[in-house]
């Protein structure tokens, strides 16, 4: 064995123990990843100095890696988020989910012995919209092209994805928090007398001719946490940052990203587990929303779908609510028309929520009791897609007329309908 005069024409690289310096090589490599730029799909996996990108086609990647496992149980093993051996080298996929469907993730991959971790991510949830809507926002279908365009409007006003997690939207509230070192010990106890789950629901199926008034609540999570010293700050500046983007496309992610911020810290697999916060911050906005829909019952209106931070009328109560763009105060919005088909697939003549499925909106104007529809759906096992027929109902339940200013409109009841145009 040959020996060496001394450590240092080695060749060898020792871990620093100093502590400062290994923080120092930890930044450095955490600004590197930062400055890679987006690419498209390589056609083979190799080493590479940028940071690949897909959008929804995450699934097509693995089918393709999968289908050259020899062994079925390995395709098992990639499926559940564990780094598989192939003969080039090693690769491992890790799955992002909305609710229980899985919509996009990061796939990493390292080709022979070498320890270089190449990345592949379908931004897909960092935007938690199709490609097609995404596209009419910045003009282009090309994923490297829009990332490029999202992180620069983000650098703007300071901002990024947390750990360099592009595939995830709530990794720039994660980044926000992080810089602005917040101590939630700080926060006391809280709690709410009203019920912390997400208010959403509807008492009307079908076509309602307007006017129809829709208000929503400007970014409601983040105006109840302006009660909160520890968190105004870091709702505030996520607000003006969305401000400061308003003619850009990329003030949208920010916008969804304040949607989410409840969930920070209602779930028990994050630092930020606080669930008596998260509580309170929906108790309080549901509080707002309900006081803000009675008043539209009280001027003899119907309510006809409410969410978390908004309601559809039929009466124009603009007088009596707090208008602006300031977070907590309302946007007031008139449409010509609503077409509900279940509570959170609905149709304005200016917007539609279709939750994904292949709606056919003359024919559920027709028939808006059932409505025929497909979703795709994939199997990250097997990683096989197809389209799943679903007929979709109307899925209100009980509620109270006298909240809501039903009026023999139409009406849901258990098991009956009553259509009273």
């Amino acid at each position: 064995m040959d020996k060496v005069a001394d450590w240092n024409s080695s060749g060898i690289e020792f871990r620093s123990t100093n502590t400062l310096e290994t923080k120092k090589r930890a930044r450095a490599r955490e600004v590197a990843k930062r400055q890679l730029e987006f690419a498209p799909l390589n056609t083979y996996f190799t080493d590479t100095e940028t940071t690949q990108v897909c959008y929804g086609k995450l699934r097509q990647v693995a089918k393709n890696l999968a289908a050259s496992f020899s062994d079925r149980n390995l395709q098992i093993i990639f499926s559940e988020g564990i780094p598989v051996p192939t003969p080039w080298g090693k690769v491992c996929m890790r799955t992002y989910k909305e609710g229980t469907q899985v919509t996009g993730g990061e796939l990493w991959y390292q080709v022979g012995d070498s320890r270089k971790t190449n990345r592949i991510y379908d931004v897909r949830p960092f935007f938690l919209q199709s490609l097609e809507r995404t596209a009419a926002l910045y003009g282009t279908d090309d994923a490297t092209a829009i990332m490029n365009q999202a992180r620069s409007e983000l650098a703007e006003v300071g901002l990024r994805a947390y750990q360099n997690r592009w595939f995830r939207n709530s990794s720039i509230a994660d980044f926000l928090f992080h810089d602005m070192k917040i101590d939630l010990s700080t926060i006391p106890i809280v709690s709410h007398g009203l019920d912390p789950s997400p208010e959403i629901g509807s008492v009307a199926c079908g076509y309602i001719p307007g006017p129809i008034h829709e208000y929503d609540l400007v970014s409601a999570y983040a105006s109840v946490m302006l009660e909160f010293p520890q968190l105004g700050d870091f709702a505030q500046t996520l607000d003006d940052a969305r401000k400061a983007l308003e003619d850009k496309p990329t003030s949208r992610i920010l916008k969804v990203t304040q949607s989410v911020l409840p969930g920070k810290f209602l779930s028990p697999k994050l630092p930020t587990f606080r669930p008596d916060l998260g509580s309170y911050i929906r108790g309080t906005t549901r509080s707002i929303l309900v006081d803000a829909m009675r008043q539209a019952v009280s001027h003899n209106g119907t309510v006809y779908r409410w969410n978390t931070d908004g309601f559809f009328t039929n009466v124009d109560i603009s007088g009596e609510l707090d208008q602006g763009a300031e977070l907590g105060q309302w946007k007031h919005t008139v449409h010509s028309y609503l077409l509900i088909i279940q509570t959170n697939i609905f149709r304005t003549d200016s917007k539609v929520r279709d939750c994904g499925f292949n709606i056919d909106w003359d024919r559920a104007r027709e028939d808006p009791v059932t409505v025929r529809a497909t979703i795709p759906n994939i199997n990250w096992t097997t990683l096989e897609q197809r389209l799943v027929p679903k007929v979709l109902r109307f899925d209100s339940g009980y509620h109270n007329c006298r909240d809501y200013g039903c009026h023999d409109e139409v009406h849901y009841k258990r098991e009956a309908w009553d259509q009273m145009w």
